[in-house]
């Protein structure tokens, strides 16, 4: 997608319509496969975790809370994506 209409709006002119039209040319508007496999990610530390506690290893329940970290991290970028779409979408109706 090159610099052109984005939500409605005029990707050459507007700053905001720029943003969006580089976050979607970059693929990093999530869809529902990453927000499956985010999620998926968060359970697999919780289970790293509980495993390491009821075994008395550290080093997996480290790295479960590393997992549900990084999972942490991906659902925020998500939302905060979702947010400018919606922003976007919003002012574009305007």
């Amino acid at each position: 997608m090159g610099l052109g209409r984005t939500f409605g709006r005029d990707a050459r002119t507007d700053p905001v319509a720029v943003f969006a039209s580089l976050l979607m040319k970059r693929g990093t508007v999530m869809g529902l496969e990453d927000k499956i496999s985010n999620a998926a990610g968060e359970a697999k530390g919780k289970v790293k975790e509980a495993t390491g506690k009821a075994t008395g290893d550290d080093s997996p329940a480290a790295q479960g809370k590393g997992d549900q970290a990084s999972a942490d991290v991906k659902q925020a970028a998500e939302k905060v994506q979702e947010t400018v779409k919606d922003t976007l979408d919003y002012r574009g109706t305007c």
